[in-house]
C-alpha cells in the first residue's frame, strides 16, 4: 500500500464515494500522483485545476470521485471540470506556476479490471453492497499493492495555457416564477428578468 494511502483513508474515501471500488482508487491514487509530480499540496481553494476526461452515465466516473478526494479540486469549488473523452486521465494544473501534468491509466491495467468478476457483475448490474467480499477485495487490493508505474503513464506539461473562471456572486428573481436565478442564466426581455424556462415557456410555446 503507498504511505499516503492508510485504512483511515480508505474508509474516508469510501464514505465519500458510496462504497469501496477499484475505480474511485485509480482516482485516488492518480490524484496524489499528480500532486507528487507538481510538488504541490493538495488544493485548499483555487490554487489547483484538474480536467478529468471520464464521461457520463458509466463506469468511469468513479474514477472522478478519487481524483477530486486526493487533489482537492471539486465541482463544489468550481476548479475541475469534464473533457467527456471517456478516459481514465485527469489533468492537473497548477496556475501560479503553468505547470500540469496528465496522469493517464495503463491501458492493460484497464483491461485486465474488465476481466475481473468484481467489474462483470457490477456489468450485470450487481449492487456494489451485493457484491461478495472476497472480489471486493480482490481488485481493491491489486490497486493498492501496484506501483505508480505499473498502473499509471504521464505527461509533465510546461506553459499551460490558463483560463481562469471568474466566480459570480451575483442573482436577481425571476419576473414570472419569482424564484432566484445566477445573473449569467438570465433571459433579459423588454426590460424584465426571466430564468430560462420561464423564457422558453413565452418565446417557444
Amino acid at each position: 500500500m503507498p504511505q499516503y494511502v492508510n485504512e483511515k483513508t480508505l474508509e474516508s474515501l469510501a464514505a465519500f464515494h458510496g462504497h469501496r471500488c477499484p475505480a474511485s482508487l485509480y482516482g485516488l491514487r492518480a490524484g496524489y500522483l499528480a500532486l507528487e509530480l507538481l510538488n504541490t499540496e493538495r488544493a485548499k481553494d483555487h490554487e489547483l485545476l484538474g480536467i478529468v476526461e471520464t464521461g457520463n452515465s458509466h463506469f468511469a466516473n468513479c474514477f472522478g470521485d478519487g481524483v477530486q478526494y486526493a487533489a482537492g479540486t471539486t465541482f463544489g469549488k468550481d476548479n475541475i471540470s469534464k473533457n467527456p473523452l471517456g478516459k481514465f486521465a485527469f489533468t492537473l494544473i497548477q496556475p501560479s506556476s503553468k505547470k500540469a501534468v496528465r496522469v493517464l491509466l495503463r491501458s492493460e491495467v484497464l483491461m485486465g479490471f474488465m476481466e475481473t468478476n468484481f467489474f462483470k457483475m457490477r456489468k450485470n448490474k450487481v449492487p456494489p453492497n451485493q457484491l461478495p467480499q472476497e472480489d471486493i477485495d480482490f481488485v481493491v487490493n491489486g490497486v493498492l499493492e501496484a506501483s505508480d508505474t505499473e498502473l499509471f503513464s504521464y505527461k509533465r506539461m510546461e506553459g499551460y495555457p490558463i483560463q481562469q473562471k471568474q466566480s459570480l456572486f451575483e442573482a436577481v428573481i425571476c419576473e414570472s416564477c419569482g424564484e432566484a436565478v445566477v445573473t449569467s442564466y438570465v433571459v433579459s426581455y423588454d426590460g424584465k428578468d426571466y430564468c430560462q424556462p420561464c423564457a422558453n415557456k413565452m418565446f417557444i410555446s
